[in-house]
C-alpha cells in the first residue's frame, strides 16, 4: 500500500511541476523566448514579471568607458528571466554591484501569450523608471510593482551605469563621458523594438526618476537624442539645474586626472591613459576615501565635446533658456522638507550648530557643490545668514539649515526649471508639493525613534514599497491613511502615464501649472488640494539672489572670497564630513 501511495504522490508532484512550468508567463522577443514569474499587487492583481533582461553587451574590458553596445545575442532555449541582476556599482568594493549590469525588468498584467493571444494584442502605456536616488547608487530589487501595477500599465525598471563607470571623462574623444545617459537611451531604443511583446505601447512611454534619476530624466528631455523614445516624463525632487546633477566638463576632467593618477595610469595620450584604466581590476582604497570626503565631487553628467554621439553639449540652463526642452507633458514636484536629507545630524547633536556657524562659508559651498558662480562671496553669505538665520546662525540652527539646504539643493532648482521651461511649452506641466506625514520616512536610516518631517524620497514610497522593504525590521505596517495615499498617487501617476494628465476619482482636478501657477498639495493628513504661491518668499529670495550675486555660467570665479585659504576654494574638512555623512546616511539606504 505504501508503494502505491508513494507512486501516486510522485505522479501528482510531476503533474504539479509540469502544470507550474506550463502556467509560467512567457514572452517572445527578437532575441528569443523569456520565461518569467507571477507576482501580485496589494489588491491581488496578477502580474507577470520578467527580470534581468539584457539590453546591452556587458560594459567591461574594452567596453569600459565607452558608449553601450547593443545586445545582439540570440538563444534557442527558453531563457529564465526570474532573478534580478546585480545593480550597477558606483565604485568597486564600496558596495554590492557589478560592472555587468545593463539589464532591465518588465512587469505587466499581460496573460501568457499561448493561453490568451487576443488579450496580448491590447497595448498598454509604459512607465520606465530609472532606479537611482544618487549618481552612485542603484538597486533594482527594491522597486517592486506591488502598488503601481494595480494601474493597467506596463512597468519597466532600468539599470544604467553610475559614478566612475557611468561618467568618467578625459574631455575628448578618448573618453567623452555620459555613458550612463547613453545607457538609458539604448534601453529606450530596445523597448521601442520589444516592449510590444510584453503588452506595452512603444508610442506611449513615460520616463520617470527621483533625485539623481530625475536629473537624468530631465537632461534627456533637454536632448534631441531622446526624440521619439519617450513621450511624457516625471521628475521627483530633481532637475537638470540641481547642483548635484550637472558638472562642467573642466571640473569632471580634473576628477578624472585624479583617478588616473591614483591608478598609476599617467601616459602620453588620453587614449593610452584610458586603455590603462580598462585593465585595472579593482580601484584603490585611497580613491574611495576621497570620494567619501568629497561627496558632490564625484562623477556625473557633463557637457560633452561635440560629436555624433554627444547627448548634452551645452549647460542645461542655456538649453532651457533657449527653449530646447522637448515639448511633451511633464509632471514634477518636491517634498515638504527636502533639506532633511542633508541635516539629520543637527537634530541629534546641538554642538554641530556651533561647528557649522564657525565654518559657515565652507559649509554653504560644500552643500551647493561649488556650482554657483558667486560674484561677491561676503555679500552672498550675508544674504543667506540674514534670510535663514536672522543674522545669528546658532539661532534656530537646525530649522534654518533644513530650509536653506532644501532650497539650494532641491526647491529652487526645481522651481527655476519649472518657471523657465513652462514659458515656452505648449504641453501641460503639472507641479506638486508632497507634505504627507506617513508611517515610513527615509530619515529612519538615521534614527528610527524620531520623525523629523517629510524628507527627500518619502513620496516614492507611495509608488513603490521601498521603505517598507528597507525598514521591515521595525515591524511597522501601512495605516489606512498610507493605503489611501498609495491609492491616490498610483492612480494619479498611472493616469498621467496613460493620458498625460494626472487625476484620481473623487478628488480635485489637477490644474496645469501654467494656467494660474497652481499646484497640487498632498497634505499632512492624507488630504489633497490645489494651492497657489509655492514658498513665495523663499523662491523670490533665490530669484533675486541669483540675479544679483550669481555671475555668468561656468566662470567659476569668486570675488572677495574667504581669507581662510589661498584660493578661496578650500573646504573645511569637518564641514565636508558633515555633508558627507548626511549623503551616506540617506542616499545610500
Amino acid at each position: 500500500m505504501r508503494c502505491v501511495v508513494t507512486v501516486i504522490f510522485i505522479y501528482l508532484g510531476a503533474v504539479t511541476c509540469s502544470f507550474d512550468r506550463e502556467r509560467s508567463p512567457t514572452v517572445k522577443t527578437e532575441f528569443g523566448e523569456h520565461q518569467g514569474l507571477w507576482t501580485e499587487t496589494i489588491r491581488g492583481q496578477k502580474v507577470a514579471g520578467y527580470l534581468g533582461i539584457p539590453y546591452a553587451k556587458p560594459p567591461i574590458g574594452n567596453l569600459r568607458f565607452q558608449k553601450p553596445a547593443p545586445w545582439t545575442r540570440h538563444w534557442r532555449k527558453v531563457r529564465e528571466s526570474t532573478q534580478y541582476r546585480p545593480p550597477c556599482m558606483p565604485l568597486e568594493g564600496l558596495e554590492r554591484g557589478s560592472e555587468d549590469c545593463l539589464y532591465l525588468n518588465i512587469f505587466t498584467q499581460q496573460e501568457t501569450q499561448v493561453k490568451n493571444p487576443t488579450k496580448n494584442d491590447e497595448k498598454r502605456a509604459v512607465l520606465v523608471y530609472l532606479i537611482s536616488d544618487s549618481f552612485d547608487h542603484n538597486d533594482n530589487s527594491l522597486y517592486q510593482p506591488s502598488y503601481i501595477l494595480d494601474q493597467d500599465i506596463v512597468l519597466v525598471t532600468l539599470n544604467y551605469r553610475m559614478g566612475i563607470f557611468g561618467y568618467f571623462t578625459t574631455g575628448d574623444e578618448a573618453a567623452p563621458g555620459n555613458y550612463g545617459l547613453k545607457d538609458v537611451l539604448l534601453g529606450l531604443k530596445w523597448l521601442q523594438k520589444n516592449v510590444a511583446a510584453f503588452g506595452g505601447d512603444p508610442k506611449s512611454v513615460t520616463l520617470m526618476g527621483q533625485g539623481a534619476g530625475a536629473g537624468v530624466v530631465h537632461l534627456l528631455a533637454l536632448s534631441k537624442k531622446s526624440e521619439g523614445l519617450f513621450h511624457k516624463y516625471i521628475t521627483q525632487s530633481g532637475t537638470a539645474l540641481a547642483p548635484w546633477t550637472y558638472r562642467p566638463r573642466e571640473k569632471a576632467v580634473e576628477m578624472s586626472k585624479f583617478l588616473i593618477s591614483s591608478m598609476k595610469c599617467e601616459r602620453n595620450t588620453s587614449k593610452e591613459m584610458v586603455a590603462c584604466l580598462r585593465t585595472v581590476p579593482a580601484w584603490m582604497n585611497n580613491y574611495a576615501d576621497e570620494i567619501v570626503m568629497n561627496p558632490w565631487d564625484g562623477f556625473g553628467p557633463i557637457d560633452e565635446p561635440e560629436s555624433e554621439e554627444a547627448v548634452i553639449i551645452e549647460h542645461p540652463k542655456i538649453l532651457m533658456a533657449e527653449g530646447k526642452a522637448r515639448d511633451i507633458p511633464w509632471l514634477t514636484g518636491v517634498v515638504a522638507d527636502e533639506g532633511f536629507v542633508m541635516t539629520p545630524l543637527l537634530h541629534q547633536n546641538s554642538s554641530m550648530c556651533q561647528l557649522l556657524a564657525e565654518n559657515f562659508e565652507e559649509t554653504v559651498l560644500a552643500i551647493a557643490n561649488h556650482q554657483l558662480t558667486v560674484t561677491d562671496t561676503p555679500a552672498y553669505l550675508e544674504s543667506l545668514s540674514s534670510f535663514y538665520f536672522d543674522g545669528n546662525i546658532t539661532n534656530d540652527c537646525a530649522d534654518g539649515f533644513v530650509e536653506m539646504a532644501g532650497d539650494v539643493l532641491f526647491n529652487w532648482p526645481v522651481f527655476e526649471a519649472l518657471e523657465t521651461q513652462v514659458k515656452s511649452m505648449k504641453s501641460k506641466v503639472f507641479f506638486y508639493n508632497f507634505a504627507y506625514n506617513g508611517t515610513f520616512t527615509t530619515t529612519f536610516k538615521f534614527d528610527s525613534s524620531q520623525r523629523f518631517g517629510v524628507s527627500h524620497g518619502d513620496d516614492v514610497n507611495y509608488i513603490f514599497p521601498i521603505l517598507n522593504e528597507v525598514f521591515d525590521d521595525l515591524q511597522l505596517r501601512n495605516t489606512e491613511d498610507d493605503i489611501a495615499m498609495i491609492n491616490v498617487m498610483t492612480e494619479m501617476w498611472g493616469n498621467f502615464v496613460k493620458s498625460g494628465a494626472p487625476s484620481a476619482r473623487f478628488l480635485p482636478s489637477w490644474e496645469p501649472y501654467k494656467k494660474a501657477r497652481r499646484y497640487m498639495v498632498f497634505g499632512p493628513e492624507a488630504e489633497v488640494s490645489m494651492e497657489k504661491g509655492f514658498l513665495t518668499d523663499r523662491m523670490n529670495f533665490w530669484r533675486k539672489l541669483s540675479e544679483k550675486l550669481v555671475g555668468e555660467l561656468n566662470e567659476g570665479t569668486h570675488k572677495g572670497g574667504s581669507s581662510k585659504s589661498a584660493d578661496g576654494q578650500v573646504v573645511n574638512r569637518l564641514s565636508v564630513l558633515f555633508v558627507s555623512l548626511a549623503v551616506l546616511l540617506i542616499f545610500r539606504r
